[in-house]
This record gives C-alpha cells, structure tokens and sequence, in this order.
C-alpha cells in the first residue's frame, strides 16, 4: 500500500507535505513529540512523560499504516516533520461508531503558518470519507489559538472536565469538549 501524501502552499509561499507517516520517520516523530511537549502546556502530559523508543515509534506507524478505522497525518515542512494529526473511530459497537476523535499538535515556530488547518482538513476529508457523523475532540481551556481554529471548521463547545488537567507545578486547567457535526 503506498501511504497517502499531498502537497500545499503554504500562506508563506512554501510548500508543506501532508502525508501518512512512514516507519523512517520514527526519530522525527519523538523528536517533534519531545519539542512540542516543552513549547506548549496545552498537551495531555508533563515534558519527559513520552516515553517511545523509534523501534517502539516505528511499530507504531506500521500498525496505523494499515488500519481501517484510525488515520495518522503528519505535516512536512522543509525537509522536518513540524506538526501531527490523528485521528480515530472512538469504538466498534455501533451506538459509537460514527464519532472520531482528533488530536493534533504543530510546533511553535510554524504557528500561524496554517499547517494545523492543513491538518484538520486532511481529518475532517478523512472521517467524511468513512461515512462518519461527528468528529470530537479535547482541548486545555485557555488554548484560546487552538480553540479559534476549532471554531472556524465548526466545532462547538459541548462540555468541560473542571480541573481535569493537572500540572506538575501543582496548578490545574479546565478540559474543554469540541464536536463537530460532519
């Protein structure tokens, strides 16, 4: 099977490759999972919490190469992997299995650039194509850039966890849910 790959202009004039990832791309992926974990309170874990190794990274990319219900996106930009995207059918049974959940993450210095928004296209084609009907995802309240992009694909507020994000420095943070109905 030959992964999904297609390429964009960027607002800057450059050219980003949104593509499924490959197992050669194991060490790009932690080191951009490192790099974003330090930029950004807004992930599910504390600096040094991902633990993969590339061989562990590597089997990672061939089980989702190959799944049907699960895509994996990751942005290229001048030759670095600086941004990923995936997203999932949240269950089997069928009382659940037209809803997906998103995650997506790009790194500080290509903010603004409108690689995310490259991103959530590629999801939101991707879960249209499998027939699905809602598109969920989870975000840290106060992520206010993260939630405008939300919100300009059409995503709503639909719930929170409060203090459902809690931070080493002993501090907590509100987890917001988003649902877009595709």
């Amino acid at each position: 099977m030959t992964p999904y790959s297609n390429e964009y202009t960027l607002k800057n004039g450059r050219k980003l490759i949104v593509r499924q990832p490959v197992a050669a791309d194991a060490e790009g992926l932690i080191a951009l999972i490192q790099r974003v974990d330090t930029e950004s309170r807004f992930l599910g874990r504390e600096p040094g919490e991902f633990d993969f190794t590339p061989d562990g990274e590597r089997e990672l990319i061939e089980g989702m190469l190959t799944a049907e219900r699960e895509r994996w996106f990751v942005a290229e930009y001048e030759g670095e992997i600086v941004g990923q995207c995936s997203v999932a059918i949240r269950n089997r049974r069928y009382r659940f299995a037209h809803r997906a959940v998103l995650g997506i993450m790009v790194r500080a210095d290509c903010w603004g650039l409108g690689i995310g928004g490259r991103l959530m296209r590629e999801a939101i084609a991707w879960c249209r194509g499998k027939g699905l009907e809602q598109l969920e995802l989870e975000v840290v309240d106060g992520n206010e850039r993260a939630i405008a992009m939300y919100e300009s694909f059409g995503f709503v507020k639909t719930g929170a966890h409060p203090r459902g994000i809690r931070y080493a420095d002993g501090t907590y943070a509100d987890e917001l849910f988003m649902v877009l109905r595709l």
